[in-house]
């Protein structure tokens, strides 16, 4: 399911597969960098409701 979501960002133009050394990296493209902004607030608005929701919420520097 991963390779196949990461296809589709491929085809429509936000990430951009990179391949060396015998593996590969995806990096987001001018048009994914757009989206930035609007993950983020996404991000949180999800961190700041989560509780009203009852959904713990982990952010990622909780590792």
């Amino acid at each position: 399911m991963t390779t196949e979501r990461l296809r589709d960002l491929c085809n429509s133009g936000f990430v951009r597969q990179k391949r060396g050394g015998g593996s590969s990296r995806y990096c987001l493209t001018k048009r994914g960098e757009m989206l930035k902004p609007m993950l983020q607030a996404l991000y949180d608005w999800g961190e700041a409701n989560a509780g009203t929701f009852g959904v713990r919420f982990l952010s990622a520097e909780a590792d």
